[in-house]
Order: C-alpha cells, then sequence, then structure tokens
C-alpha cells in the first residue's frame, strides 16, 4: 500500500480526527460517483470547524458533461479527468451545515480574489477524508464584502429535471440566505479574520491516493 494511503488509514483509525499537516481527500459526490477528489492539507479538524487547504497548481479529479454543458447533472458525463488547480483554495467547513465557505486567492502577486459560499450537503467522514454533494447554488463575496448569487439557473434545471425535490431547492436558497446574513452581520466566519491566513511555503503539493475513487 503506497505510503499516503497508510498515513490517510492512520488518521482514520485515530477518532476520525485528522492532524494538521496530514492529506486528506475531499470529494463532491452524486448517485456513488466521484465527481471531483483534491488532495488537502488539513489545517484544523475539531468539533466545530475544519479547514483545508489545496495550493495553485495542485492535481486534483475532475467531471464533465460529455455535451459541454451545466449544470453537470443533466446530461451524460465523464469522471476521472485529470486537472489542474488555480489559484490558493482555503475551505472552512462546519459539521451538520449545508455549506462551506472558500477564500480564494492569486498567488502572483498574492490577492485575495472572494469568498466563496459553496451551498452543498453537510459533509461525511470516510476513511480518505470527507464527502459532500454540491447543490449547485453559490454565494460569491467580493474583498469589500459586497455580493451576488451565483448559478441559480442551475438549481433551478436541477429541480425541474426532478433531480432534486422543489422543497430542498427552497432550502438551499433559505441556507444561503442565512450565510449572507452572518456575512452581512460580521459574524463568524467572516470576522475570523481568514483573509490574512497565508500558506508556509515550504508545503510540497499534495497528492491523491491510488485509492481516491473508492467508496465506502
Amino acid at each position: 500500500m503506497p505510503a499516503d494511503d497508510r498515513r490517510m488509514m492512520d488518521s482514520r483509525g485515530r477518532g476520525g480526527r485528522w492532524k494538521p499537516g496530514e492529506t486528506a481527500v475531499l470529494r463532491f459526490v452524486w448517485q456513488r460517483t466521484v465527481l471531483y477528489a483534491w488532495p488537502c492539507h488539513v489545517i484544523l479538524d475539531s468539533a466545530d470547524l475544519v479547514v483545508l487547504f489545496v495550493p495553485d497548481k495542485t492535481e486534483y479529479k475532475r467531471s464533465s458533461r460529455i455535451d459541454g454543458g451545466r449544470p453537470l447533472l443533466l446530461a451524460p458525463y465523464v469522471t476521472g479527468e485529470d486537472a489542474l488547480w488555480r489559484r490558493d483554495f482555503l475551505r472552512l467547513m462546519f459539521p451538520g451545515h449545508a455549506y462551506s465557505i472558500w477564500l480564494l486567492w492569486d498567488v502572483e502577486p498574492r490577492r485575495l480574489v472572494c469568498w466563496y459560499v459553496n451551498l452543498e450537503s453537510p459533509f461525511v467522514r470516510t476513511r480518505i477524508g470527507f464527502d459532500t454533494t454540491d447543490h449547485e447554488l453559490d454565494v460569491v463575496i467580493r474583498p469589500d464584502r459586497t455580493w451576488h448569487l451565483k448559478d441559480e439557473d442551475e438549481l433551478d434545471a436541477i429541480v425541474r429535471g426532478s433531480l432534486i425535490p422543489e422543497q430542498s431547492g427552497r432550502e438551499i436558497r433559505q441556507t444561503a440566505r442565512q450565510v449572507i446574513d452572518l456575512l452581512e452581520q460580521g459574524k463568524s466566519p467572516f470576522s475570523d479574520r481568514w483573509e490574512s491566513w497565508v500558506p508556509d511555503p515550504g508545503w510540497p503539493a499534495p497528492k491523491l491516493p491510488a485509492n481516491w475513487a473508492e467508496l465506502e
């Protein structure tokens, strides 16, 4: 078994918590298929917050629609495509909550591009990391804290296509509004100065393990 795989299994064996500096795999899963998989540096794994980091130029796996359209889920797609992530990507995940909050930076020169609220199912822990299902709708928050909704049409499309119920679509929008309220009220995590966080320049790029696509 590759060393990275053993390391991940050892972490899972320690009560499900990951240590800072270890490599965990973040996956978007749909109908028992891994659509996206990123290797991530673990920054924090606590009862209230999990923080993962994907450096610029990290190799990951992605999927795409065969016809090139969006959203991904509405047509036949291919999986397991090799891709190269662009920008530094810090991901804040909150156990039991149906969203994550990302910070994205350009790296040369370093510049915060945006905060990005990704609506998704509450994450579940796996032997190699964390799995979730993307809910299509996003909130893009500029550095000056102004915001706009992204991919509302894609959320509407999966509701019309009966991939999720109408009630779920309404709940996703309500969750987006709840996070926007946190932003506008200046509450955590938007008050926690994550925009000032910087990675250790000596960290190597994380690598996906050989078993990145195996589901439990």
